[in-house]
């Protein structure tokens, strides 16, 4: 295990495994936060994996071998905390937020859950059901136009593909695909376990051993990403009966790992980041065109 002590207030340990272990201590707080990061999302999917990251998710709140899936909401609920998650498009999230003396409860959880996770069948029937019933739901014309544009951004490209998946590929997913799916990428290398609160680090990375010393330690499978090419100039439209017109436009942005990132959140911000932003008052306010709009910077790995 190697030990790194940064001059800011953050720690970090490296396990055995290749889990990364970070932690900041607040003080006067008598809860802690804490978040399992899983380098994994739709951009290691193939076209026919889309949503398979997703579906994970879903299903790692199933059942383990020790634990069925009331019984993991019902231990966080006796640990007076919540659990979640969310996948994004290029990293999936496990989080909990607990007192800080049930932390070693939360952390043999998630540990649970995403070393020992059985992925049952009939718990796949299931979730299979829901997210088709979240896809065939997406019926928002604004989430609509975005998904629209991604996917004419990066064509064929997992950056392009929508996070819940698609209908085709959800419904052929069998418990063995996602099996090794999982296998290839809940690996340690691939796995941040990061806290704030009132914790100790050194404490806290025992816990952690603890909880997660069954992770495999082998570099995850699979080709590496590849970073997307930007088809620019690409016009898609979806006709619909909703009264008003919404759209999405796209431009090239740095990653979330070049030095430029902060510069173009505040650009976006100082644009389209609310009411007070210079498109909302100039588009809205004093012309009366719109009636939202907005800018994002969305960050990955590889590209904005």
């Amino acid at each position: 295990m190697s030990e790194h002590q940064p001059t800011t207030t953050v720690q970090k340990t490296e396990l055995e495994n290749g889990v990364r272990v970070l932690s900041e201590r607040v003080p006067g707080v008598r809860s802690v936060s804490v978040g399992a990061l899983v380098d994994v999302g739709p951009k290691n999917e193939t076209a026919g994996e889309c949503g398979y990251a997703h579906l994970v998710e879903h299903m790692l709140f199933q059942g383990t071998g020790e634990r069925d899936a009331g019984a993991i909401a019902e231990m966080m609920e006796i640990g007076g905390g919540g659990m979640g998650a969310f996948t994004a498009r290029d990293y999936t999230v496990y989080h909990a937020t607990v007192l800080d003396e049930y932390l070693p409860f939360a952390l043999e959880v998630l540990g649970d859950m995403l070393c020992n996770s059985v992925l049952p069948a009939e718990a796949l029937e299931r979730q299979r059901a829901v997210i088709l019933n979240e896809i065939s739901g997406q019926s928002d014309p604004l989430e609509q136009s975005n998904l629209l544009m991604k996917s004419a951004l990066w064509p064929e490209h997992p950056l392009g593909f929508p996070t819940a998946g698609l209908a085709l590929t959800i419904q052929s997913a069998s418990r063995d695909a996602l099996v090794k799916f999982m296998q290839r990428h809940y690996v340690g290398k691939n796995l941040v376990l990061a806290a704030a609160g009132n914790i100790d680090h050194a404490l806290f990375a025992d816990q952690a051993r603890d909880s997660f010393w069954s992770m495999s330690d082998a570099a995850a499978a699979g080709p590496a990403p590849v970073p997307p090419k930007h088809h620019l100039g690409t016009v898609v439209a979806e006709p619909r009966d909703c009264g008003h017109v919404y759209f999405s436009m796209a431009w090239p942005a740095p990653a979330y790992t070049d030095a430029e990132r902060y510069a173009w959140h505040v650009f976006a911000t100082l644009f389209g980041g609310g009411p007070n932003a210079r498109l909302y008052r100039e588009l809205r306010e004093t012309q009366g065109l719109v009636y939202h709009i907005a800018a994002e910077y969305q960050a990955y790995g590889s590209t904005g």
